[in-house]
Order: structure tokens, then sequence, then C-alpha cells
């Protein structure tokens, strides 16, 4: 083989190795850009229950803030409904629960239905076992009803 021969089979060699190499190098921006895509699509879809819990939560909060209202406006059937569709929800908060039983044990005294309200503040205790209303925050009937 000549020294031509020799340089041409070389140069074929040489841009088949850097073929290969550019072709490595694509590869390997391929497999980072793909693994870029996939850790991205795992956080949004890892942070997705996240805010939809937060929506949830502040659309329970702006309920139990209606069911309040309607307990304070003399209409406690409609408090109640408001109540039972937050605590029915399963993401609702500790602290919310507890205030939907207290609104709902309201509205039941109101309502003359005691043994519901008994119930209720039942449901309240096994949340916060050293919960005592006050009668600063609570009525008398309603504070004696928790001490029974």
């Amino acid at each position: 083989m000549g020294n031509n021969e020799k340089d041409g089979a070389s140069s074929h060699y040489l841009e088949k190795v850097s073929r290969i190499d550019r072709i490595s190098e694509y590869s390997t921006r391929l497999i980072r850009l793909s693994l870029c895509s996939v850790l991205l699509y795992l956080q949004v879809i890892g942070t997705a229950p996240m805010l939809i819990a937060a929506d949830e939560q502040s659309s329970g909060k702006a309920k139990l803030d209606q069911a309040e209202e309607s307990y304070y406006n003399g209409d406690p059937d409609k408090s109640i409904m408001l109540v039972q569709q937050c605590l029915n929800d399963s993401l609702l908060s500790k602290d919310n629960r507890i205030r939907a039983n207290k609104i709902l044990a309201r509205s039941y005294l109101t309502k003359e239905e005691i043994d519901s309200a008994k119930k209720t503040v039942l449901l309240i205790l096994e949340l916060d076992p050293a919960y005592q209303p006050t009668l600063e925050e609570e009525s008398p009937r309603f504070v004696n009803l928790v001490s029974e």
C-alpha cells in the first residue's frame, strides 16, 4: 500500500471516528435533555397535589365562613348543610374540622337537636381532648354541653 493509499485510508478512518464522536455527543445531549424533561415532569406532577390541596383548603375555609355566617343570620339548616359538605372533604385540616364541628354543634343547639349536638361535641373532643370553651367565646348552653 502506498503513502497516498495509507493517507486516504487514514483520512477515511478519522472521518468515521469524527462522525462517531459527533453522534456520541448528540446522543449524550439528547439523553441529558430527556432526563431534564423527565425530572421537570416529575416535579410538576409532584407539586400538583399540593396545589390542589391548598386550593381545596381555601375553598373549605370559605365554605365554613359561609356556614358560620348562615348560623349567625339565623339559618341553622343552611349552616348544617354547608358544614356537612366541608366535613365530607378528606383534605380538610384538623383545625377546620374542629371549627366545622363547633358550627355544627351550635346549629344543632339552635334547632333543639340536643342528641346531634352532643354527638358533634364528642367529635370535637376526639379531635382536641383538651378543648374547653369559655363563656367569652361560646354560649352558656354550648359550654354546658361540652362539660357534660
